[in-house]
């Protein structure tokens, strides 16, 4: 006979099948009762309808189960165990309880002798996605297997090249080069080479249907060690250019209200307005040709009528810009003569065409919108500049096109990269708690009240609560002695009037220190020197 006759799939294999449907051991020794899916129920059955215990059948009135009463249950006299019992295969130290209706592998010592059903175990089954951690049924989990249903598989993390479609997705699951140790929801135990990851509510949301992203406010602690650090190497210095932000003072602005839809001639107003007080919108790196600006509070206006030619109007305009650039307009025509001294502070300028003007060009027919384009290209402040944007500019100084820029010499220190064994330990989480059971409490505030129930785990209310009211804020080292620093200068240095009068508001330095800079930085002392969210009892 050859061994292909002699094989018996059932008798020789080694994992079944079978579908949970109860987990609450009265002993909490991690049994769950499942229905094997090899068998039939009613077979399985069949001998213990003859087994009465207490003046009970142990088969239920329906004949489709052990009655409840006798679940996880053994007798001696009659000898009777619960048929649909499994034993965790692996130890109980690190097994994974299923939850009903999940799919679990099934392990028989001796499947073709399993003498009174005891020698019996489970393992927790595959899941067809990693999103289903918390939750997946029999039907999906079969999926993944040889012999389960065609399910639409879960959403795939990675590409065919290894990259997460979508980038936050990173890191909610371990790397196949590390381990991770799940919980059934969002929290787990990351181990790598040189790192522990414990980490709580690591995603937002963990659905099927959803990729999971990586959540900032997560609670987490890390113990790390590294072969090397980064340091601060030697200080060495560097020229930068840097942009000065200002106030510009007046806003140059020219239109042409009559003649844009025709070859000329052509009339308008070139004016210069001051701007109003201070404002953002108003600082030479905000604004624009389009900004609009209320309250504009006009300084010089010069009103030309039926100049023939574009190259007539942005003469016109150009030598109004020179000359506020130079101090003094002098406009020379026939009947139409201006002259102005600008004695008050005139940079920084913008000029401009009228919002007006420019909507011509925007949204007008296309002679306007042609007669603006080409007037804007002949107006070039000063010539030889390269202008950015056509018609419009920024003069922030005497012939100086654009922003004003200062040179800095500035100090730094680049990094380097320092080799040895280095090891690092955080605790992050909105609020952090650090706690003594043998520290008494602190004066004013009620003790912490550790419970026998807290022994699982602190629920909210007792954290934000007993927990909050009977700690003290963490203090930061470094802004702490900033601010006694200023205590001691005001005090080595202060100097009164006359005995017993107080002292006077600045301190005799070279660099004064005043009362006032005190108070404000002691103001400060809850927020910058305090951590609230980091308490200790």
């Amino acid at each position: 006979m050859s061994l292909d006759n002699r094989y018996d799939p059932q008798l020789h294999r080694i994992l079944f099948g079978g579908t949970v449907v109860h987990i609450q051991d009265i002993g909490n020794s991690e049994k769950i009762r499942a229905l094997p899916e090899q068998e039939r129920i009613s077979e399985i059955l069949r001998p213990y309808k003859s087994i009465i215990i207490n003046n009970k059948s142990v088969v239920n009135d329906s004949d489709t189960d052990i009655r409840e009463e006798f679940w996880y249950k053994e007798y001696q006299t009659p000898a009777f165990s619960d048929p649909f019992v499994f034993l965790p295969f692996l130890p109980v130290h690190i097994n994974v309880v299923p939850a009903v209706n999940d799919y679990v592998h099934i392990i028989y010592s001796n499947w073709s002798e399993n003498t009174a059903r005891k020698n019996q175990f489970y393992l927790k089954g595959p899941i067809s996605s990693m999103m289903s951690l918390s939750k997946e049924n029999s039907t999906q989990s079969l999926s993944v297997l040889a012999g389960g249903a065609n399910i639409k598989p879960g959403l795939p993390l990675k590409t065919s090249s290894g990259d997460f479609f979508t980038t936050n997705t990173k890191g909610v699951f371990a790397e196949p080069n590390d381990i991770g140790l799940y919980s059934k929801g969002r929290s787990d135990i990351i181990l790598k080479d040189n790192e522990v990851l414990i980490r709580s509510k690591k995603t937002p949301i963990l659905n099927p249907s959803q990729y999971p992203i990586t959540n900032t406010k997560r609670s987490f602690l890390q113990l790390s060690n590294f072969d090397s650090r980064t340091v601060l190497g030697n200080k060495q210095k560097i020229t930068t250019n840097s942009e000065i932000s200002e106030q510009i003072r007046k806003l140059v602005e020219y239109e042409i209200y009559y003649g844009l839809d025709s070859d000329g001639p052509f009339s308008g107003n070139i004016n210069i307005y001051n701007l109003p007080g201070k404002s953002a919108n108003t600082l030479t790196n905000n604004f624009t040709r389009s900004t609009e600006v209320v309250d504009l509070f006009e300084s010089f206006q010069y009103s030309f009528v039926n100049l023939e030619t574009l190259d007539e109007v942005a003469n016109l305009v150009n030598k109004v810009l020179s000359g506020l650039n130079n101090g003094r307009i002098d406009l020379q025509y026939p009947g139409n003569s201006k002259t102005s001294n600008i004695t008050d502070t005139r940079f920084p300028f913008f000029y401009r065409p009228s919002l007006a003007t420019q909507r011509k060009q925007e949204s007008g027919t296309q002679l306007e919108e042609q007669n603006v384009t080409n007037l804007l290209s002949k107006i070039k402040f000063p010539q030889s500049q390269k202008i950015k944007t056509s018609g419009a500019g920024l003069i922030s100084k005497k012939n100086k096109y654009g922003i004003n820029t200062v040179t800095k010499e500035v100090s730094y220190r680049p990094p380097r990269v320092e080799n040895g064994d280095f090891g690092y330990a955080v605790l992050g989480s909105e609020k952090i708690f650090i706690v003594s059971n043998s520290s008494d409490a602190i004066p004013g505030r009620p003790k912490i009240n550790l419970k026998n129930s807290d022994v699982y785990g602190l629920d909210e209310p007792t954290l934000s609560g007993n927990y909050y009211e009977s700690t003290n804020s963490m203090v930061r080292g470094e802004s702490l002695k900033e601010l006694l620093s200023m205590m001691v200068r005001f005090l080595l240095n202060h100097k009164h009037l006359y005995h017993r009068e107080p002292p006077f508001q600045l301190t005799h330095e070279t660099s004064p220190l005043s009362k006032f800079q005190l108070s404000e930085e002691f103001k400060l002392f809850d927020s910058k020197v305090l951590n609230q969210n980091i308490r200790i009892n």
